[in-house]
């Protein structure tokens, strides 16, 4: 597929490009793309996510915290889970 870039987005991608933070222009786009689609999914679960935070904010005000520790152990679990449901593990 061929795509033709508008003159300023050019002038982006090669800032990109010299600031190092992508090594290619196919880099640059795909990154674009990327974080079109999680825009996209925040803006599909912006409310779940609130309610997420509102929640967060009522375990506190309820004194239900965890140490450094815990939220340590906890978010490597998470993380670990996820690896491992999605293949990565």
């Amino acid at each position: 597929m061929m795509v033709e870039i508008k003159p300023e987005d050019e002038v982006l991608v090669r800032r990109s490009l010299e600031e190092g933070f992508f090594s290619s222009a196919e880099e640059v786009v795909h990154h674009a793309l990327r974080s079109q689609e999680f825009e996209r999914w925040i803006a599909a679960n912006k409310q779940t996510i609130s309610d997420h935070i509102d929640e967060g904010w009522a375990q506190l005000d309820r004194g239900e915290k965890l140490t450094e520790e815990e939220c340590i152990a906890q978010m490597a679990e998470m993380k670990a889970r996820w690896r491992r449901e999605n293949g990565r593990a």
